[in-house]
């Protein structure tokens, strides 16, 4: 089974698990709400990694529920789908005007729609290890600074051991995550400073037995 969970908005009950019986069968997790507003409700209790909406719907339509779930941060960057039989260039464009990931119109193809979903859930996923290494690097960073500013000697040491581990990873070929993972490293190479008083660091002189212990 697939760990991705897709929630599945449609007002027409036969549409709605007929969609989510095929989505099982190829291997996803789904959850169905019949309405935009119930579906906000379910937000509350469940974290869909991509969201199928038809528009014309009761309550709720399509357009007011997309900008609903827009409007809060932890939702941004669901990738949010339209899956309706309005095949106007008005809605069309209306739905790309709001910013949806794609917009398919029923009756749709399975291949067509499972292309889609795919593409999306990659294109999430990809930014989601962006900002996660993106915040992890500016941490470790900071953790580093911390750490030089104990150290006379070693300003912008970081950077460069960083700068130069990442052209030497690339020049082995090493992929992106190998890549990430060796820059990490490259940031924390010195973090067993933290441990050592600065009467050490900061020694001029020989280091003695018990100071190099």
């Amino acid at each position: 089974m697939n760990s991705d969970l897709i929630l599945i908005v449609e007002d027409e009950e036969d549409i709605a698990n007929s969609l989510c019986e095929w989505l099982n069968m190829v291997g996803y997790r789904t959850h169905v709400a019949y309405n935009g507003a119930t579906a906000l409700d379910d937000l509350a209790r469940i974290q869909p990694d991509i969201i199928l909406s038809d528009i014309s719907m009761p309550d709720l339509d399509g357009y007011q529920f997309y900008e609903a779930v827009r409007a809060r941060p932890e939702w941004t960057t669901t990738p949010f789908l339209f899956l309706t039989a309005r095949a106007e260039r008005n809605d069309v464009l209306a739905a790309k005007g709001l910013g949806a990931d794609d917009y398919i119109i029923k009756p749709w193809a399975p291949d067509e729609l499972l292309v889609a979903i795919q593409a999306k859930l990659k294109r999430a996923q990809e930014v989601s290890f962006a900002q996660l290494r993106r915040a992890y690097r500016d941490s470790l960073i900071v953790l580093a600074a911390a750490i030089e500013a104990r150290d006379p000697h070693t300003r912008s040491h970081v950077e460069r051991v960083s700068e130069y581990a990442l052209l030497l990873g690339r020049e082995l070929g090493l992929n992106d995550y190998q890549l990430a993972e060796l820059e990490f490293g490259a940031i924390l190479h010195d973090i067993g400073k933290i441990a050592v008083p600065e009467s050490i660091l900061a020694k001029t002189d020989l280091l003695g037995e018990n100071e190099m212990a």
